[in-house]
């Protein structure tokens, strides 16, 4: 008498080379539509969570520079260059700063413990690189040169949310004179005349 043993008798179907391959290649595209979109979301969040950090840090760099030693930005257009130049010192003071220089016009470029590098323009205006001298940022670049935003329309670039924008890591903080209140905006082409008022101030 003879037994019957399926795991010999009867043959088993198995995948076939080539179908393991089809499945590794619909992984791989699919891997390599939906990691850029992860990793572009990811950097997106990081430039904005920055950016509001430094937004915060700057405005309370201001605040206790108008406390303890009584200048505002609102003096600017009164004081001398040497004020001037004296109430950016003072800023520096109460930013966390490991390394100071010069841009090629002679501007102050802070970094900070943070990761971050403010660049001075004067005591209303300073750009902010989120990620410091990475890409896409260089610091020898002019502001010009630097990645521009993508946006809908300018009213997407006002306040802090930017769901709307495409961020580069360069945002644009201005403090009005007329009353010192202050705005950041991610950089684009001409967001100086933005934030200005020339052109649909908010």
């Amino acid at each position: 008498m003879f037994f019957r043993i399926p795991w010999i008798t009867d043959s088993k179907k198995a995948f076939t080379l080539g179908e393991i391959l089809i499945v590794f290649i619909i992984i791989g595209v699919i891997a390599a539509t939906t990691i850029p979109i992860v990793v572009s979301k990811t950097r997106q969040n990081e430039y904005r969570t920055a950016a509001k950090k430094a937004f915060s840090v700057l405005n309370s760099a201001m605040q206790s520079v108008s406390l303890k030693d009584g200048m505002t930005p609102e003096d600017y257009n009164k004081n001398t260059d040497a004020e001037n130049a004296e109430f950016i010192r003072l800023v520096k003071n109460n930013l966390r700063v490991v390394r100071d220089t010069k841009d090629s016009n002679g501007n102050p470029v802070y970094y900070t413990t943070d990761g971050l590098r403010y660049h001075v323009i004067n005591p209303l205006t300073y750009y902010v690189d989120v990620d410091g001298d990475r890409k896409p940022t260089d610091i020898n670049t002019q502001k010009t040169d630097w990645k521009t935003a993508k946006y809908e329309s300018e009213y997407d670039l006002f306040g802090l949310d930017w769901k709307n924008v495409t961020l580069s890591d360069m945002f644009y903080i201005y403090f009005y004179p007329e009353n010192g209140r202050s705005i950041i905006l991610p950089y684009v082409q001409g967001v100086e005349d933005i934030a200005t008022g020339k052109n649909n101030k908010p």
